[in-house]
């Protein structure tokens, strides 16, 4: 919709604000152009906990209710937006190749992605981690450029749904002033085993023997490009 002085897209994932503050880059927009969302300083002190549960990566229950998909982003969009949550204002290319600054508010979004991502830490290698970050990234910018039917998007969904499989469990919420933090989060397939380990303390499955050859390969490629290098950096430092 359009007003006055702003143009408005809403939609169940986000809403977009355009205004003469996002023509440029210097200008933030005012608090009035948000339609959804109070301001963060307006937002109730004592803020909102909630805890929202996973089943291999959708969410599917807040504080233990069963709920529709559509209608838990809709309650989510609704409490964020009391609580100031989701607010920003982005800058990207477009596929022609111009830049564009846009506002927009995503209460919703801006609880549900850092919930998953603090569960998927604790359930997910780093290797997997990593390499769906690196593709994700990917998968948006196709998206934005309109090749969602490239057959290289099936490939890299597949990937996601397989990476998916074992982020189940619960992540609590806490939604105060403009502020998303992650209280906790538990899953059946959690990889944090105290039992094998403690980060910086004790461990169970290797001893000091163990530690000592294990630093002396990981540094091996940086031991040999060293000394291969160390004179030809001497020469250079030398003139």
């Amino acid at each position: 919709k359009k007003t006055t002085a702003y143009s408005i897209n809403e939609g169940l994932w986000g809403t977009t604000i355009g205004g003469i503050e996002t023509l440029t880059t210097e200008e933030p927009l005012p608090d009035e152009a948000y339609p959804g969302t109070v301001a963060p300083a307006d937002a109730p002190h004592d803020g909102f906990s909630v805890r929202i549960s996973f089943k291999k990566g959708v969410p599917v229950a807040l504080d233990g209710d069963s709920m529709d998909p559509v209608a838990l982003v809709e309650f989510l969009n609704n409490v964020g937006g009391r609580h100031g949550v989701g607010r920003d204002v982005h800058v990207g290319d477009t596929i022609m190749g111009i830049k564009g600054r846009v506002g927009f508010e995503a209460p919703a979004a801006a609880i549900l992605i850092p919930a998953h991502r603090e569960l998927e830490k604790i359930v997910l290698t780093k290797w997997q981690r990593y390499q769906k970050d690196q593709l994700a990234d990917f998968y948006g910018m196709l998206l934005h450029e309109a090749q969602y039917f490239d057959p290289v998007m099936r490939d890299i969904e597949a990937l996601m749904d397989s990476s998916q499989n074992v982020v189940t469990g619960d992540v609590t919420v806490r939604l105060r002033q403009g502020r998303v933090s992650v209280d906790g989060c538990s899953s059946p397939f959690s990889l944090f085993d105290r039992s094998i380990a403690t980060y910086g303390e004790t461990h169970a499955l290797w001893d000091g023997r163990d530690a000592e050859g294990f630093s002396r390969i990981a540094g091996i490629q940086a031991y040999l490009a060293s000394r291969v290098r160390a004179p030809a950096t001497d020469n250079v430092s030398s003139r």
